[in-house]
């Protein structure tokens, strides 16, 4: 079996798992709670957003790691980190700013997402036979990842004005 098609298989195990954890515990979890602890519980899986960066550490990622890669991953790690310190500030907070910038961390996030994603299409075994250690952060946390973004995202399209009224 090619490395391409066992990491397809983890990754997609990963996505059936957390969509059967989210259906039967999560959503109902996070509809009993108030929007803005719902929002901070979303978020957390992203405080390890600076796990990513070591794709630029030799030996953690192979010497034919594509470049163009390990950039937008350079890019987009500090960059969402960064986003998600101010959404769980102004959640703390209460701000008035909360859905604006969970709207921004949203985008950032669906928009890297995509990049990242078509990216990896592109590359195929070039990215995947190269990825070595980072192999896991791959194909189980970038899943849970994901799945956040779009639970965040339902969760202001559903939910969002609860944030304005809590402010």
């Amino acid at each position: 079996m090619s490395s391409v098609t066992v990491y397809v298989i983890q990754a997609g195990l990963s996505f059936l798992m957390l969509f059967l954890l989210t259906r039967w515990f999560i959503g109902p979890y996070l509809k009993a709670q108030p929007i803005r602890k719902a929002m901070l519980v979303l978020l957390s899986p992203h405080i390890a957003h600076h796990v990513g960066l070591a794709v630029l550490v030799p030996g953690v990622v192979g010497a034919g790691f594509p470049h163009n890669f390990a950039l937008v991953i350079a890019i987009g790690e500090p960059t969402m980190l960064f986003l998600l310190i101010l959404c769980m500030g102004a959640l703390r907070k209460a701000s008035p700013y909360s859905v604006f910038l969970l709207w921004i961390f949203t985008v950032t996030g669906f928009a890297y997402n995509f990049i990242s994603a078509y990216m990896a299409l592109t590359l195929g075994a070039t990215l995947v036979d190269n990825l070595h250690a980072h192999w896991y952060v791959s194909v189980f946390y970038v899943p849970l990842l994901a799945v956040s973004h779009i639970l965040i995202l339902i969760a202001l399209l559903k939910r969002g004005r609860e944030l304005r009224t809590s402010s």
